[in-house]
C-alpha cells in the first residue's frame, strides 16, 4: 500500500484545523510546520472574516453611448468602481441621440431587475417621467446626471455642470473674439423642455445684452436632437443671413454646434464667422483643430461620471450625500487641448 506524500498529509491536517478538528502530533499539539505554513495562514484568516456587505449594482443610463461626451463620463464611472471595490456598475444606452422611448424602455428594464441606483442623463424631460414615477413606486432611487427629468424632484439629486455658467462664459469669449467693433450674433438653441440647454440659452443672452455693439439678430430656433436636424436649421440660417449679415454663432448643444459646423464648411464660411459651441465630438474638435471652431465650452465629463457614482454610493449605504453638485465648465481652445495632457486625454477618450 503506498504511504501519504507529504503534501497529502498538510493538506489533510490543514483542512481537519481550519474545520475547527484537533490534528496533533505525538506531543499532542499541532505541528508546528503546518500552524507556520502561509496558506494555512491565510485560509484561517479568511474564514475568520464575517461576509462583507453585498455589492451596490448602479445601472448608468446616458443620452446615448457613442459619442466621445458619454465615452469619457464612462471612463470615470470605471475609475469610480476601480476605487471602490464594493460597487457594481452597468453602462446601457441608446446607440443613436434623440431615441427618448428607447431610453424609457431601459429604465423600465433597470426597474423590472431591481437595480439598486440608477443614474440617468435624460434625452427628453417629459417623456422619461412614467419610468421614473415606476422606479419611485419600486423603492430604486434616481440620481440626474447633466440634465434634469420634467419634475426634478423625483431624482435624489444632480451631478452635472452649471448650465447657466456654460451660457455666460460662451458669451464673454464670443465677445472677446468679436473685438470692440462688436457685431451681429445668432444664438442656435438645442431642444425645447431641456432645462439644462435653457439655463445655458437665458445666461447666454443676458451675459451678450450686456456687451455694447453686439445685436442678436436670431435667437428663436432649435437644433433639435439629432445632428441633421442641426443641420437643417444651421442652413436656413445660413442662407437667411448672407456674407456680413452675421459675424458671430453660439449653439447651446453638442448636435447644434456639429450641424453648424458642417453647413459652415459647406458653405466655404468656415472661419469667416467666429463660432463658438457646448460640448465636443470627434468633429468639433477636428473643427477645433482646423480653426474652423474658435473654441467649445465643455464639462468635465470625467469627473462628472467618477462623482455621480460616489454620490449614489453614498445615498445607497445611508451617508449624506449632496442634493446638488456642480463641478465648474471649461473653456476649450485650440492652444489649451494641444498643451494640456488632461484636456487632451478628455476630448480623445477610448473607444468602445
Amino acid at each position: 500500500m503506498r504511504r501519504p506524500s507529504l503534501v497529502m498529509l498538510v493538506l489533510g491536517c490543514a483542512g481537519f484545523l481550519l474545520a475547527g478538528c484537533d490534528c496533533e502530533g505525538p506531543s499532542g499539539r499541532v505541528p508546528d510546520f503546518i500552524k507556520s505554513d502561509p496558506a494555512v495562514k491565510d485560509a484561517k484568516e479568511k474564514s475568520a472574516k464575517p461576509p462583507g456587505p453585498p455589492a451596490i449594482r448602479i445601472a448608468i443610463i446616458p443620452k446615448t453611448i457613442k459619442p466621445p461626451f458619454w465615452r469619457a463620463v464612462r471612463l470615470g464611472v470605471i475609475n469610480a468602481t476601480r476605487e471602490d471595490k464594493g460597487i457594481r456598475t452597468t453602462w446601457s444606452g441608446p446607440a443613436n441621440g434623440g431615441a427618448a422611448l428607447t431610453q424609457a424602455a431601459i429604465v423600465a428594464s433597470f426597474v423590472d431587475k431591481k437595480i439598486g441606483g440608477i443614474i440617468l442623463a435624460p434625452v427628453d424631460g417629459q417623456e422619461i417621467m412614467p419610468s421614473l414615477e415606476a422606479a419611485r413606486k419600486a423603492g430604486i432611487p434616481v440620481l440626474a446626471l447633466d440634465s434634469e427629468p420634467a419634475d426634478p424632484e423625483i431624482c435624489i439629486g444632480r451631478v452635472g455642470t452649471d448650465h447657466a455658467e456654460i451660457g455666460r462664459l460662451g458669451a464673454e469669449h464670443l465677445a472677446q473674439i468679436l473685438g470692440p467693433g462688436g457685431g451681429k450674433v445668432i444664438l442656435v438653441r438645442g431642444v425645447a423642455r431641456d432645462p439644462a440647454s435653457e439655463a445655458c440659452e437665458k445666461a447666454f443672452l443676458d451675459a451678450i445684452a450686456k456687451r455694447s455693439g453686439i445685436q442678436v439678430v436670431s435667437s428663436d430656433e432649435y437644433a433639435g436632437q439629432t445632428v441633421d436636424l442641426a443641420a437643417s436649421t444651421a442652413r436656413t440660417l445660413l442662407s437667411r443671413f448672407r456674407a456680413g449679415q452675421v459675424n458671430g454663432i453660439f449653439c447651446s448643444t453638442e448636435a447644434g454646434a456639429t450641424g453648424m459646423l458642417r453647413e459652415l464648411n459647406a458653405s466655404t464660411r468656415a472661419g469667416a464667422i467666429r463660432f463658438v459651441g457646448v460640448d465636443y465630438n470627434d468633429e468639433l474638435v477636428a473643427g477645433l483643430l482646423a480653426e474652423a471652431v474658435d473654441a467649445l465650452v465643455i464639462q468635465n465629463t470625467i469627473d462628472l461620471g467618477a462623482e455621480a457614482v460616489k454620490v449614489m454610493a453614498a445615498h445607497l449605504r445611508g451617508r449624506t450625500a449632496p442634493k446638488r453638485t456642480d463641478l465648474p465648465p471649461i473653456l476649450l481652445t485650440q492652444e489649451r487641448m494641444v498643451t494640456d495632457r488632461v484636456l487632451y486625454t478628455l476630448t480623445h477618450p477610448p473607444k468602445e
